[in-house]
């Protein structure tokens, strides 16, 4: 678990890429939630490495309900 100011911040999931990391953060924080990246996120090289994705301890499950969410949606829209 790591701190960010006064709240603490848990791993949510790894991803694969520093883009793929960029892309969760960016979702989850268009619904007001904090996350951060920790990880290979820079470097001169674009090259796919893991990236963990971390959001504050209180909101784990809210978060995890929005992404199972995303996930329901898109799979309805495959069948389409």
């Amino acid at each position: 678990m790591h701190v960010v100011g006064d709240s603490s911040m848990t791993l949510l999931t790894t991803v694969g890429s520093a883009f793929e990391a960029t892309v969760l953060v960016a979702r989850l924080g268009a619904e007001g939630f904090l996350a951060r990246t920790r990880g290979a996120t820079d470097g001169p090289y674009p090259l796919p490495r893991p990236v963990d994705a971390l959001v504050l301890v209180t909101e784990v499950d809210d978060v995890r309900q929005l992404l199972l969410a995303d996930d329901l949606q898109a799979r309805r829209d495959d069948r389409l």
